[in-house]
């Protein structure tokens, strides 16, 4: 079946108009390699994007929308959400793998979610980067270290109810001074105001679907805290377990269209393979490469996001060797043995109607 033919199935079946929203996940090899554009995540830019699809499609009574993302940024969701709900009166999210931190608050703002066998949620516990976080490098602005919530919240937590307890105030106060001398102080406050932000956001995307008698603030706590690990897998029935079975439910007969719908993007996309540049070059002193590392698709409209990069090599002659090359031919750019530097440069980058 052809992609929009798996669409049109799914529709069929839930009684819903559909809309993809895939993002990026690939990695390079070697993985300290930068290229512009290789993986994506959710952020505010698509948002208009999102309305012209929507504005095609019109108010309709159920919208489904197949979610695959690592994350992104949590600013993004809020009126991601509600702009959804502006068209339409059931807002599901289908989830045929991944759904991680961002896209499982996306999650929350549904009224239900639909999740294969492989499905994934994870915890929202969020991971701040930001000018003042410390540096693995202390001169280089780019070797910034991420500030878990969680690592913030469970030291200060290893001291309070460790072994041994520190109660006094002075004690708390040393723990807390060490701290500051390995984070900056605002970089701290930043964490502790996104903290509360990530709390009260799943709060009022919970309070978009009410339903009495549902205990929002457990549902909370367990997913910013009481899952440990940004990196917990949250499966369908452990989804079911926190949410309730009457939200998250299985993908029945929208399954396997679902998961091919999912496979044929992933082919697309080449989610989860290594880009290897110097593979990709071979022997080719400059090449254009295009990679395309975002989807949103609905009936017949498509975007994806692109990247042309023009890119070129040359191998670095040591200082002090001698090359012999014939009369009247020129050095060559790449010669075996010898290290290679690359040279990217952006053509284009940003979302691309297709």
């Amino acid at each position: 079946m052809s992609r929009a033919e798996l669409i049109k199935s799914i529709e069929d079946k839930r009684g819903s108009r559909v809309i993809c929203y895939i993002t990026g996940d690939r990695q390079t090899f070697p993985p300290n390699q930068q290229i512009p554009g290789i993986s994506t995540r959710i952020a505010t830019e698509p948002q208009l994007i999102f309305y012209e699809h929507l504005k095609k499609i019109g108010h309709v009574a159920k919208l489904d929308l197949v979610l695959y993302t690592r994350g992104g940024d949590t600013n993004a969701v809020w009126p991601f959400v509600n702009l959804i709900r502006e068209f339409c009166d059931q807002f599901s999210v289908l989830v045929p793998y991944r759904a991680h931190s961002a896209g499982t608050m996306i999650a929350l703002g549904a009224s239900e979610i639909v999740m294969t066998e492989v499905g994934e949620l994870s915890p929202i516990d969020p991971t701040i980067i930001g000018p003042l976080n410390p540096r693995i490098q202390p001169q280089d602005p780019n070797s910034v270290i991420g500030i878990s919530v969680e690592d913030v919240i469970a030291y200060i937590k290893l001291a309070k109810e460790g072994e041994p307890k520190l109660k006094n105030e002075e004690s708390l106060t040393k723990v807390f001074e060490k701290l500051t001398e390995a984070v900056h102080p605002l970089a701290l406050g930043n964490v502790n105001r996104v903290y509360s932000q990530i709390r009260q956001l799943a709060e009022h995307l919970l309070k978009l679907h009410p339903k009495e008698g549902r205990k929002d603030k457990e549902i909370i706590d367990s997913f910013v805290e009481k899952l440990y690990s940004h990196q917990h897998a949250i499966s369908r029935k452990e989804a079911m377990e926190i949410l309730g079975s009457d939200v998250v439910k299985k993908a029945e007969d929208e399954s396997p269209h679902l998961w091919e719908l999912f496979q044929d993007i992933s082919k697309e996309l080449c989610l989860g393979e290594q880009f290897n540049l110097k593979k990709e070059m071979g022997n080719e002193n400059e090449k254009e490469i295009t990679l395309k590392s975002a989807l949103i698709e609905s009936g017949d409209i498509k975007n994806t996001f692109q990247s042309k990069l023009k890119v070129s090599q040359q191998s670095i002659i040591p200082q002090g060797m001698q090359l012999q090359v014939p009369p009247g031919q020129q050095i060559p750019k790449i010669i075996p043995g010898l290290p290679i530097n690359i040279n990217i440069d952006i053509v284009s980058i940003g979302w691309v109607k297709e």
